[in-house]
């Protein structure tokens, strides 16, 4: 029986590996970490995740080690003296009204008419060897799967990564292309309103 065809629209899922953390900081008491995606070069495409999505990774057993080793090799705090530790005690005094609040930052909405931005090197190889891998290891979790699927990138040499860097290159040169056309269209969008405004 033939499977059936994937309904138009349908995006294909894209798989996303870790490569490295490299801070971590807290946000509204919730932890965050500075990710570091396998197949991405470009700092400005590290990302604050939370721990939700890192638990159970190779990234993140690396990170608590790496902070557990740092830790153990600092020096000791001098010991404070009874009249230090209590004055450090005493609570702060309230803040004054609206002091000590922190705004939250609204959100920017993502617009469904921008072009996607496309998927790099690994992204692509991922995708393609996804379902090879999946039939050899049957019974491989999608943590391991991704694991694997990590390491074989890692271990190809330049020439067998090529083809997947041709078609990342390809696809970021569209990607150029179709942006740049809807900044424009998205300019002369804003155009128009501001006529329309200034006309009422």
């Amino acid at each position: 029986e033939a499977a059936p065809a994937e309904e138009e629209g349908e995006e294909e899922e894209v798989e996303y590996a870790v490569e490295k953390i490299l801070k971590e900081r807290t946000r509204g008491g919730v932890k965050q970490y500075l990710v570091k995606w396998l197949g991405y070069e470009d700092p400005s495409e590290n990302t604050w995740e939370p721990l939700d999505s890192l638990d159970d990774t190779v990234a993140m057993e690396e990170w608590v080690a790496e902070k557990a080793k740092t830790k153990d090799a600092k020096s000791p705090k001098e010991t404070k003296s009874p009249k230090e530790a209590k004055k450090r005690a005493a609570p702060a005094p309230p803040p004054e009204d609206g002091a000590g609040k922190s705004a939250k930052k609204a959100k920017r909405a993502k617009d469904k008419n921008a072009p996607k931005r496309p998927m790099n090197a690994y992204m692509i190889f991922s995708s393609e060897k996804r379902e090879e891998f999946k039939t050899k290891n049957p019974n491989m979790s999608v943590n391991d799967l991704s694991k694997e699927l990590g390491s074989t990138w890692k271990a190809l040499t330049p020439e067998e990564r090529m083809p997947y860097e041709d078609k990342a290159k390809a696809a970021k040169e569209e990607y150029d292309i179709a942006k740049a056309e809807y900044s424009k269209d998205a300019e002369g969008d804003e155009a128009e309103d501001a006529v329309a405004t200034a006309e009422v």
